[in-house]
């Protein structure tokens, strides 16, 4: 699958950042990171200009996608972003887990069960993005945030393990960031959650987005 990116993008001269949301996944027909991925894309920010890629819910093609879009656009960081009804804000994802599990089948029909990502590899591998500063930059504008070492075991936690090791191994310089959020208030009446899980404005998911976008190669 080849990855769909404007040429106008890359004939800027402007420093690129990638950013990349999720389709829909599991029981659900929507995904609010498919939205504000999508209303980034080609947009400029700061110095930066964004590309956005919508991924597929798979375990290994979202990242074969992001490779091949790294490899073409050498941007100077990724923020990637996925849906978590359970957390309490925008949570920070320090860690990916070498391992594949979930009570949802992925986008091809394929639901491991706790089948590791890379035989053989690192157990964990950390993204190298300044998470607590970024953390604390939003928590300042008023945002809730979260940080977190345990993203579970499905796609997203997939995708943060195979990026930072690809980073680390071929681009390490390249700064890769992964945020959860929760959904976001535009679909209050098209799902039903459980009791206790909240949902924020859809500003407040793409202003996190954009401040992040700004600081995230600040150190």
């Amino acid at each position: 699958m080849k990855t769909n990116i404007k040429k106008s993008s890359l004939q800027k001269n402007m420093k690129q950042i990638i950013l990349t949301g999720f389709q829909p996944f599991g029981p659900y027909p929507f995904n609010p990171v498919e939205e504000s991925t999508k209303y980034f894309n080609d947009k400029q920010i700061g110095e930066y200009n964004i590309t956005g890629i919508v991924l597929p819910c798979t375990y290994h093609g979202a990242s074969k996608i992001l490779k091949q879009a790294i490899s073409q656009i050498n941007p100077e960081a990724i923020v990637s972003t996925g849906l978590s009804s359970s957390v309490r804000g925008i949570r920070f994802e320090t860690t990916g887990k070498n391992i594949m599990n979930s009570k949802y089948s992925d986008a091809n029909g394929y639901q491991p069960d706790k089948v590791p990502i890379i035989e053989g590899d690192e157990e964990f591998l950390n993204t190298n993005s300044p998470n607590h500063d970024l953390a604390n930059i939003l928590h300042r504008n008023g945002i809730p945030t979260e940080i977190s070492a345990n993203a579970d075991h499905f796609i997203c936690n997939s995708l943060i393990y195979l990026t930072s090791r690809y980073l680390q191994m071929n681009k390490p310089k390249i700064k890769n960031v992964f945020i959860h959020t929760p959904w976001t208030e535009n679909y209050r009446s098209k799902i039903e959650l459980a009791p206790r899980k909240i949902m924020i404005p859809q500003m407040v998911l793409n202003n996190s987005i954009e401040t992040i976008i700004r600081n995230v190669c600040k150190k």
